[in-house]
Formats: C-alpha cells, sequence, structure tokens
C-alpha cells in the first residue's frame, strides 16, 4: 500500500496482514469490503492521519461504530484511528466490550480519559502505549491482568485505580510514566510493578483502609 493515498481502494481481500498500514502518516479514511474475514495486529499502527475506518454493511466479521473498528458481536474493540485519537480528548469504551486488541490506543496523544463502561478481562501489550496526555484511568471490577507496556510512556499519568480482581501486572506496564499515583484496593497476592526500571511491590494494606497508595516522579 503507498503512503501516499489518502483513501486507499480495497476490493476481494479477504485478509489484511499484520502491521499492512503500518506507517501510511496520509491515510484519512479506509473502507474495507464486505469480504474482508481477519484483520492482523497493528494493522493500521503509525497511521497518524486516520479518522474514520468504514465496514460494509454486508460484512460479517467486523463493524465500525463513529469510526472505531470493533468485530461484529461488539465485543472486541480493535483499532481505535490514530488521528481520532489526536482530535478527541476522552473515549467510553462500550459497555458490551469485553476484549481490547493489542495496540488499541497506541499513540493516541490527545486522549486525557478512556472510560470502561462494561468488564474487559485484560489490558493487552501497547494499548495506551503513547498516550502522552492520558491523565487518570479507573478500572472496574472484573479485570484480571495488565501486560507489558500497557500504559508505557503515558508521561501525563498520574492516577490509576486498580480494583481487587486484578491479579497479574506485568513488570513493565506502567514504565516511563513519569508521575504516578498508583492507588489499589489490595484483597489478593503481592503484586510486582516497575517503573523507571526499580521493581517495587505493593502489598496488601488493609491497615490503610483497602488501599496501598504509592507515588512515583522524577
Amino acid at each position: 500500500f503507498t503512503k501516499s493515498k489518502r483513501k486507499p481502494l480495497i476490493t476481494n481481500a479477504t485478509t489484511i496482514n499484520r502491521n499492512a498500514f503500518s506507517g501510511c502518516a496520509n491515510i484519512t479514511n479506509i473502507s474495507l469490503p464486505e469480504s474482508i474475514v481477519s484483520i492482523g495486529e497493528g494493522a493500521f499502527s503509525g497511521c497518524t492521519s486516520l479518522i474514520d475506518i468504514t465496514i460494509d454493511d454486508e460484512n460479517k466479521n467486523f463493524v465500525s461504530l463513529d469510526g472505531v473498528l470493533f468485530n461484529k458481536q461488539k465485543t472486541e474493540l480493535i483499532c481505535y484511528p490514530l488521528g481520532k485519537g489526536k482530535i478527541e480528548t476522552s473515549y467510553d469504551i462500550p459497555s458490551g466490550v469485553t476484549n481490547l486488541a493489542p495496540y488499541t490506543f497506541k499513540n493516541c496523544t490527545n486522549l486525557q480519559k478512556v472510560t470502561f463502561v462494561g468488564i474487559v478481562d485484560t489490558i493487552p501489550m501497547l494499548s495506551f502505549d503513547g498516550c502522552s496526555k492520558l491523565k487518570e484511568i479507573n478500572l472496574p471490577e472484573g479485570f484480571q491482568s495488565i501486560e507489558a507496556n500497557a500504559f508505557r510512556s503515558c508521561k501525563e499519568l498520574n492516577s490509576i485505580t486498580i480494583p481487587s480482581s486484578v491479579n497479574n501486572i506485568n513488570s513493565a506496564a506502567f514504565s516511563n510514566c513519569y508521575f504516578l499515583y498508583f492507588m489499589r484496593k489490595c484483597h489478593c497476592a503481592i503484586i510486582a510493578c516497575q517503573i523507571w526500571f526499580v521493581r517495587t511491590l505493593c502489598y496488601p494494606a488493609s491497615e490503610r483502609n483497602g488501599y496501598s497508595i504509592l507515588k512515583y516522579k522524577l
């Protein structure tokens, strides 16, 4: 795919491979035909001008809501367009969504707040990587895992509430978060988290009214 096209023409394709459009910075709109059955991870990464992904109404596998790409059942959020994330400051993940694809909000540099309305089991790797203006995340009960680099380089992130249902946080989940108040409702096992390459333990702190609060800064 040429990086100079603003609206690439896709016809009769069944698969969009991993990183297929990666770095196509001039693309503003992508229309996917009825024939598409699979989309690889990071297919639209680096499409810094992309604001709208549309899907043929007859496609049986995917759907678009306000330019955001979901599976047909609307249970998985596959791609939030990078250009859209440079315009909008907030986004509410629909209540029916139970799964995020990796790289979902990667490098959406204008997003300040993302609200989880429903219950998502895992925040995959690099989901919010490079969301440099993201300030606050509140995760509702039901989350279980935060994977590697999920919030890497969220440089303005200063508050995240992690529910007691979480049982795993990857050691690099919050790498390069310059300022962070780490608040956890602690009812489970020891969790190791790494911020600025220093391994720190967040442990049950019932003596603090159910919260363990740690502050990190430069």
